[in-house]
């Protein structure tokens, strides 16, 4: 497995770890109060923005030429940094 492989599935793995956050947020936000279900709803708009921008991002890296990887993993790394402190805000 090339370093590029082995880079994209660990990033993978973690995805999907935070992908079953994202929907432990839904299951919080149907049960919440009305005024806590507008907290969680605009917390899942966000996630769900960003979640779609890292999806963009995995077809980006899985097509990049191995010279060009680096350059594509870090603008991913930035991306990604944005992503997971969404989980951090709370």
């Amino acid at each position: 497995m090339s370093q590029k492989d082995a880079y994209i599935a660990k990033k993978e793995a973690q995805f999907h770890e935070l992908r079953a956050k994202i929907e432990l947020v839904k299951a919080k936000a149907e049960k919440a109060t009305a005024e806590s279900r507008i907290k969680y709803n605009k917390q899942l708009k966000d996630l769900e923005a960003k979640h779609k921008d890292i999806t963009n991002w995995f077809d980006k890296l899985r097509s990049a030429s191995e010279d060009g990887f680096e350059a594509v993993k870090s603008s991913f790394e930035s991306a990604w940094q944005e992503f997971s402190s969404l989980f951090n805000k709370n």
